[in-house]
């Protein structure tokens, strides 16, 4: 049970950062900036990369607590390693591919009809939510 809270932490954690980043970003006007704040709690892609930080974070507690040679360390380990992959090879080429598409489609007056954005990650975002994933396991396990 302490892995899925520890899990959420980590979500809580990347999206609360991306939020605050949204906060702290300068608009026009206040409202525009508390619209990003609240669309940035749903938004993928950015700093940092919530999928990393939550299963890294995972990955870390489950070491702990069950050790470091346990299959519950290497699944979740495994799947980590996946959706790092993915977030930064797969996702990220799929959103510069969507933006692309899109402006062609402006070019050629059909914009209306534009594709969906989903965004990936850099490197770095992966590598800060590798980082600060590691940080809230081993801060989670020490109070749960």
């Amino acid at each position: 049970m302490y892995g899925v809270i520890v899990f959420f932490i980590g979500v809580a954690i990347a999206q609360g950062i991306k939020t605050l980043q949204a906060l702290l970003k300068e608009e026009e006007n206040w409202q525009k900036r508390i619209y990003n704040a609240i669309f940035s709690l749903g938004k993928s892609g950015g700093m940092p990369s919530g999928h990393t930080l939550s299963l890294s974070s995972l990955a870390t507690y489950l070491g702990l607590e069950y050790g470091f040679t346990s299959p519950y360390f290497a699944i979740a380990v495994g799947f980590t390693w996946w959706f790092m992959y993915d977030a930064v090879k797969a996702r990220r080429s799929i959103g510069e591919q969507a933006k692309a598409i899109n402006w062609l489609l402006d070019d050629i007056g059909e914009g209306e009809n534009q594709i969906r954005l989903i965004e990936g990650h850099t490197m770095p975002e992966v590598l800060v939510g590798l980082l600060l994933g590691i940080i809230s396991g081993s801060i989670s396990f020490l109070l749960l």
